[in-house]
């Protein structure tokens, strides 16, 4: 279980600070939640998709990191 975190602004906690600036977002702000962030093996930030994306859409992306 997680407890309720800042996701953007000046208060996010450092790991959506560290997935936002170093995924597509470039920085910017989550839109929503259900946004899904896609990290290799190593930890490293393969993929960042939209709410509105849903898993399936990128199963071959997860495939290729298998």
């Amino acid at each position: 279980m997680f407890e309720k975190v800042e996701v953007n602004g000046v208060n996010a906690h450092p790991l959506y600070r560290f997935l936002r600036l170093n995924s597509s977002l470039n920085g910017g702000e989550i839109s929503w939640n259900f946004g899904k962030f896609l990290l290799d093996r190593s930890g490293n930030i393969a993929g960042y998709y939209e709410p509105r994306v849903s898993p399936s859409e990128f199963v071959s992306d997860i495939e290729n990191l298998l």
